[in-house]
Parts: structure tokens; sequence; C-alpha cells
């Protein structure tokens, strides 16, 4: 294969980045677990969208959560996770004040890593 030399190629120090390192990274960022939610008894799954609230996640991925206030007062958003609950933060301090189960979370409290 012949390389071909280009204006950004004659750049002294220049930093090269891999595909294959590059594409490594993109994976890592991406290809997350599913998070796997029930509300009023329907399962859903989500692919989980780093920093976004669980709620904001799951209305742009097409999934019809139930939701009011958006500020954790009405409860009308809870799910119970059911699987990845390891990638998202903490429970907030209204969810530990509504719920006593560990997997029962508000929607529009829950942020994702």
């Amino acid at each position: 294969m012949e390389r071909r030399l280009t204006v950004g190629s004659l750049i002294k120090n220049k930093q090269r980045i891999e595909i294959a390192e590059f594409s490594s990274v993109i994976e890592s960022k991406t290809m997350r677990s599913v998070i796997k939610i029930k509300q009023n008894n329907q399962s859903f799954k989500l692919l989980p969208i780093s920093n976004e609230l669980l709620l904001d996640s799951a209305l742009k991925q097409g999934i019809p959560l139930d939701y009011k206030c958006r500020k954790g007062t009405c409860g009308k958003c809870a799910v119970e996770v059911i699987e990845g609950q390891n990638v998202l933060y903490p429970r907030t301090k209204r969810e530990l004040e509504k719920f006593r189960d560990v997997n029962m979370r508000l929607a529009c409290q829950a942020r994702i890593k």
C-alpha cells in the first residue's frame, strides 16, 4: 500500500489516531448493557445514554413511560429496575424518601452514568 502525502501528513509532531484505537473508545462508550425496567406491569428495554435521566432516555427511544411533574414529587414515573442498576448513579434523596426497595427508581431522578 502506497502512502500518499497530504498537507496534514507533513506537519511535524502531529498526533495520529489509529482507527482500531478510536473504534474501541467508541465501543466502550456506546456498547453498554441494556437497562430493563418495569412500569404498570409492562417491561421495557432501553439503551443507556450517558449523563441523561432515565425518563429522557426512555422517551427518546420511544418507550411510553408514565410521568407528570419531572421533579420527583408525584411518583408517577416510578419504575422497577430489573437489570442495569450498575449503569445508574446512586439513588437521590427523593428516591430514598419514597422507596425502601432498592430496585424502585423515579425515572425523572435516576441519572445514567
